[in-house]
């Protein structure tokens, strides 16, 4: 008899390493040739603030303190105690950005649109059919009914 066993081995480089690198916005793709690399909004861990903030990356270089979504940026950087309503709401909510894992709006070059609020009542820059979701400093169009679907599921766990 013949027992085989995979063990799965995930290697991490050092949190402290990765995660005290200054912020690195890297470098524009291409720049010489027609083929361009598109700017996307990752995630960094800024050691002053001790949190996960948003930052425009330019698609290369940079550094390994660049995240795809807040939740990894968090889950690498921030040493954790127990589980929280906030860790409820990241579970739900989900990547960072639209409820729902639903994509934010994204303008015609593919760029995620970015967008603010004035005040409660005024959404400046999305679409119809999109509402502005603000993150720590600028906010993006996300699609109006699955946000109001988490938050009206998220009711049930307050």
């Amino acid at each position: 008899m013949c027992i085989i066993f995979f063990v799965q081995i995930e290697y991490f480089s050092s949190p402290v390493r990765e995660c005290s690198a200054v912020k690195n916005k890297g470098h524009v793709c291409g720049a010489a040739s027609k083929i361009r690399s598109k700017a996307k909004i990752q995630w960094y861990y800024d050691a002053e603030t001790a949190m996960c903030l948003a930052f425009k990356y330019n698609g290369c270089g940079g550094n390994r303190n660049r995240f795809d979504t807040v939740h990894q940026c968090e889950f690498r950087c921030i040493p954790r105690e127990g589980v929280y309503l906030i860790d409820i709401v990241a579970f739900l909510e989900d990547y960072g950005w639209c409820a729902l894992s639903k994509e934010a709006y994204k303008d015609s070059g593919g760029q995620t649109r970015i967008c603010f609020k004035r005040n409660l009542n005024n959404t400046q820059e999305c679409p119809q059919g999109y509402a502005c979701k603000m993150l720590a400093f600028f906010g993006v169009c996300c699609p109006k009914r699955t946000e109001g679907l988490f938050f009206f599921s998220l009711a049930f766990f307050v």
